[in-house]
């Protein structure tokens, strides 16, 4: 039936999502070395696909290949001012903003 050809092609979908999602985890070990404009974070990838649809987990599901520096480093084109806010975001699922 059509409902069964659509139940196969999401779970085909699915499937290759997550074959894409385990190759990328593969590629990295858990921890994960940003260099966020030109200062370097550490962290997991299991605090950066926290919310999957989030920029960092999209940029986790393998949809594109990540470019790494000669030290592993993955480069984000942004200010590191706030980074560690967001990071401890991720971690802690509380935003603690900076007064000034």
């Amino acid at each position: 039936t059509k409902r069964e050809q659509q139940v196969d092609l999401k779970w085909k979908q699915l499937n290759e999502e997550k074959e894409r999602m385990d190759k990328v985890r593969k590629s990295f070990t858990n921890r994960v070395k940003l260099d966020v404009g030109g200062t370097i974070f550490h962290t997991t990838i299991e605090t950066l696909s926290k919310y999957p649809d989030s920029f960092f987990g999209i940029m986790f599901k393998g949809h594109f290949s990540l470019n790494t520096d000669s030290e592993g480093r993955i480069f984000i084109d942004r200010s590191p001012t706030h980074f560690d806010t967001i990071l401890n975001f991720l971690r802690d699922n509380v935003a603690y903003l900076p007064n000034d």
